[in-house]
């Protein structure tokens, strides 16, 4: 699959040739600046750009009202949609926090988490393969802005007006059916646990992995052959769990956090299916169009035998299938354990690209480096994903040739005896990329591990620099695609 384009020309106009500005010199623009990114995303506009003729352009691009974020995330997220034309993928969803110093005048901007900070939100979608693992790119991606909550307002008059939770349902919209061979499966954690969010997964034929937010909710238990509830068997999600028999066990890796130290944790699995009602208090939208009921899933997972301080694992996990087994159950997990995909992509964005360091002094000019810059977190993400999949593919396939030839050169120079491996001809994709990562500081002993994107990252940046030292006048326009 051709999801990581290594060469930066090649990359930025496949990601933002196609947008459509009604000005062919702003796409132009917006192209020639997203090469200078891709070389040096951590870098601010003028080292980026370097020549002042390039750097006014920059700056006058984000300066432009005809320039909006969808559009400029635009094509990425139809190329990305458009190569998931067969199998299996997960849409994995979050929302992160873009916050500038406080200290700093921007105009437009509005408050983000405890109210003391100022910026906006990111709603992102990124499309996995769901048997490999593969980083496709951004499905869909919104900005918006906090709504504040008014006083002595009900849940029932809340649902009348706009709010922040329905970004997770128009994100849905947006991103939309899957192609004919395909089949979309969204994974979210508790934010999306919303009754009026599973109506649009319904509505757009797609399938859904999203944690319980609560185990209160009222439901109804589903029996197999069942086309409507027992609406005489009405019960809380938590007593029906209760009343679910483990069907087996597994052992779970847990990393370190703030509150808890890394242990393996014994968990049970538990199945059962349930219709889940709609609310009385639903929008106005759903009141009217949306179904009375819909049936799913739901996956219990239970750490046992807990040693005393520590605070049990539990998730409960509503699914689009129905689940009878452990197999059932275990193929549930499975999906949800990728959410992490999306955090390692925010913390791309905001380590990789630094997007929250960015010194404009508007929302809207904000608004429209975060776009590009979001874009580019993908890219360093594929950099880590692309060698798994494939990892003894020759790296002559999926990498421009002056970059695999040029890393041959410096890593035969510094391991002689390792000559056999250093052979642009023969190297591989693993081998490469694991090469790269050792440019920007991976020590590749034995207990390292595979290399994150941060080293590899480095490691790429290095490798430009040596070829523009060593092919001065050359643009290296033979560009591979990984995958």
């Amino acid at each position: 699959m051709d999801s990581c384009v290594l060469d930066v020309e090649s990359w930025a106009e496949q990601n933002f040739g196609s947008c459509d500005f009604n000005d062919t010199r702003l796409t132009n623009r917006l192209v020639g600046y997203a090469r200078d990114v891709a070389q040096r995303p951590d870098d601010k506009t003028p080292q980026q750009t370097q020549a002042w003729k390039d750097c006014k352009g920059a700056y006058r691009f984000m300066d432009n009202d005809k320039v909006t974020f969808s559009e400029i995330v635009r094509p990425h997220c139809e190329r990305t949609k458009q190569m998931a034309n067969s199998g299996v993928w997960l849409s994995i969803c979050d929302t992160t926090e873009i916050s500038f110093r406080p200290r700093r005048t921007i105009e437009g901007l509005k408050p983000v988490g405890n109210g003391i900070g100022q910026g906006f939100y990111l709603h992102s979608s990124v499309l996995v393969a769901d048997q490999t693992d593969e980083i496709v790119g951004l499905a869909g991606q919104e900005l918006f802005y906090r709504i504040a909550a008014r006083k002595k307002e009900n849940t029932a008059k809340r649902k009348k007006r706009e709010r922040e939770s329905e970004v997770w349902g128009r994100l849905v919209d947006k991103i939309g059916p899957p192609q004919e061979d395909a089949f979309i499966i969204h994974v979210c954690d508790r934010g999306a646990d919303d009754y009026e969010f599973y109506c649009h997964l319904v509505a757009n034929r797609v399938g859904w992995v999203v944690r319980a937010s609560r185990l209160t909710r009222k439901i109804y238990a589903a029996n197999r052959g069942q086309t409507e509830p027992d609406l005489t068997t009405t019960q809380s999600l938590e007593s029906l769990l209760d009343c679910v028999a483990s069907l087996g066990t597994y052992e779970l890796e847990l990393k370190t956090s703030k509150q808890q130290p890394a242990r393996t944790a014994k968990v049970e699995v538990r199945c059962c299916e349930i219709w889940m009602p709609q609310p009385l208090a639903s929008s106005p939208t759903i009141k009217a169009h949306g179904p009375k009921f819909i049936r799913m899933g739901v996956v219990d997972i239970r750490e046992v035998n807990v040693k005393p301080g520590i605070e049990p694992l539990r998730w409960v996990l509503y699914t689009h299938e129905p689940v009878a087994t452990f197999e059932d159950g275990w193929r549930t997990i499975s999906r949800y354990e990728k959410r992490p995909i999306v955090e390692d992509y925010h913390k791309a964005a905001k380590t990789g690209a630094k997007i929250e360091d960015r010194l404009f002094r508007t929302a809207a000019r904000q608004e429209r480096i975060v776009a590009i810059l979001s874009v580019m977190a993908i890219r360093l993400l594929q950099m880590k994903s692309v060698a798994h999949v494939e990892p003894d593919r020759p790296a002559s396939e999926v990498a421009p040739a002056k970059w695999v030839e040029t890393l041959c050169m410096i890593q035969g120079n510094q391991f002689p005896n390792l000559a056999s491996i250093y052979n642009p001809k023969t190297i591989t994709t693993r081998e490469f990329f694991r090469s790269v990562a050792m440019l920007g500081g991976f020590l590749e002993r034995k207990s390292d591990g595979e290399p994150g994107w941060i080293t590899i990252w480095r490691g790429v940046k290095e490798l430009q620099l040596a070829m523009r030292v060593l092919y001065p006048k050359s643009k290296l326009k033979d560009a591979k695609t990984c995958g």
